[in-house]
């Protein structure tokens, strides 16, 4: 039975948010808070996952870097849990880093909360915090990929546009580009939507779809955008269980742009049988 866990405010926090050692009760990686420099004295930090085996390691080969922003109202801890990122950095090898965002939010500009009110530089915060990661953790820089929830997908999109030099593919799930900006950069993009969204819908909206998300631009719309963008073919639409994916390829570059609509989704992480969207995502980032 296809399942979603639900990432959104009213989330409570599970963790402490000192930089230091934290518990996530996975077995068998460990896991750390990190500061990252931030100009004009905004320091922050972010929740570094590797595995026991890596950590211990005395010349470690690099491994891939997967940074993941959470959903508004959701915070590091819950997305490394909730969506099992931090397990699979165990099995899989990787370096996973878990992104703070001011207040449980991130600047997508017209989304979401303290960050966007106050026009927090996140894109300056989520380059200083690869560039942190990356120089205290075995990462193989030309296998950096990030990934995005909700806010955090939108927050993706602005990353994509401003600084794309800094990561190798995208994923959006359940987030749009509210930003209305435009990519320069080719990189392979996966957006993955529930077609009965009701926060960040297909079609976009143009009235408040929950406290503190006003209206969002249409997720086809930007998919689509992102595809001209890349000087794209024209699309094919493939139905793959509960999954009509819309696969625009090749593009400038080679790459791919892909959108998976979830049948029967809202604005969740859908998991389980099926389809699981965090093996989708190691999926379309050749990591299984």
């Amino acid at each position: 039975m296809l399942a979603a866990a639900v990432l959104v405010a009213g989330v409570a926090a599970t963790g402490c948010s000192l930089f230091g050692g934290v518990d996530l009760g996975v077995e068998g990686v460990r896991a750390e808070y990190v500061p990252v420099p931030v100009a004009g004295g905004d320091d922050r930090e972010v929740l570094v996952v590797q595995s026991d085996e890596l950590a211990a390691a005395t010349d470690p080969a690099p491994v891939p870097l997967v940074v993941v922003l959470h959903g508004y109202g959701s915070d590091a801890e819950i997305m490394a849990k909730i969506t099992s990122l931090a397990a699979e950095a165990g099995v899989k090898n990787y370096v996973g880093a878990f992104g703070v965002g001011l207040d449980k939010s991130w600047n997508a500009e017209m989304c979401c909360g303290t960050s966007a009110a106050t026009d927090v530089d996140d894109v300056a915060y989520v380059r200083s915090m690869i560039l942190t990661v990356e120089a205290q953790y075995p990462v193989d820089r030309s296998r950096v990929f990030l990934l995005g929830y909700s806010n955090g997908g939108m927050m993706a999109y602005r990353v994509l546009c401003e600084a794309p030099e800094l990561v190798s593919s995208f994923v959006s799930v359940a987030g749009t580009n509210s930003s209305n900006c435009r990519a320069t950069v080719p990189r392979p993009f996966l957006q993955m939507s529930g077609d009965d969204d009701p926060i960040v819908p297909l079609a976009g909206s143009t009235v408040e779809t929950a406290p503190g998300v006003g209206p969002v631009p249409s997720v086809l719309g930007s998919v689509a955008r992102v595809a001209e963008d890349f000087d794209c073919p024209r699309s094919r639409r493939t139905v793959l269980g509960p999954v009509t994916e819309q696969r625009w390829a090749p593009c400038r570059d080679g790459v791919p742009v892909v959108l998976d609509v979830v049948q029967g989704a809202g604005h969740g992480w859908p998991t389980g049988e099926p389809f699981s969207t965090t093996q989708r995502v190691l999926q379309f980032w050749g990591l299984v």
